[in-house]
């Protein structure tokens, strides 16, 4: 059985990932290019990235636009 506080921090949660998918969406049309978004929200994306269970979330969610900037953000790291 879920609390009502559990449903309160999963709503914030929602709120979080929907403003990340929000700029994910601004990427895929090319409208923020990854170098600025990087500039901004490395550390947070980064974040959401190093969490399994939250990676796991956002592909059960349908949050594929965070998930895939996550991955291009990380994989971009990697090259530095």
């Amino acid at each position: 059985m879920r609390s009502h506080s559990n449903d309160s921090l999963e709503e914030k949660l929602v709120d979080y990932l929907n403003f990340f998918e929000f700029i994910a969406s601004l990427w895929k049309l090319r409208q923020l290019p990854i170098e600025e978004i990087q500039m901004m929200f490395d550390y947070y994306i980064r974040r959401i990235g190093t969490h399994g269970f939250l990676m796991e979330y956002l592909q059960a969610q349908g949050f594929e636009g965070v998930l895939q900037l996550a991955r291009e953000v990380y994989r971009r790291g990697e090259t530095k």
